[in-house]
């Protein structure tokens, strides 16, 4: 991968955003809030559909 992973080590997001299951995507609008979140993997079409779906 060429991007950096950051870990939560004292579990202060998982608190956060209430995160039950790895991988959790969230889908977050420009105003901070989260307008989608899924428990479990996604694939590409799945983000992008979920993208027009915010737009």
């Amino acid at each position: 991968m060429t991007f950096p992973i950051p870990m939560d080590e004292e579990a202060d997001v998982m608190d956060a955003y209430e995160i039950m299951a790895y991988p959790t995507s969230y889908m977050i609008d420009s105003n901070g809030r989260i307008q989608f979140m899924a428990l479990g993997a996604m694939n590409h079409e799945q983000m992008l559909q979920q993208l027009e779906e915010m737009e």
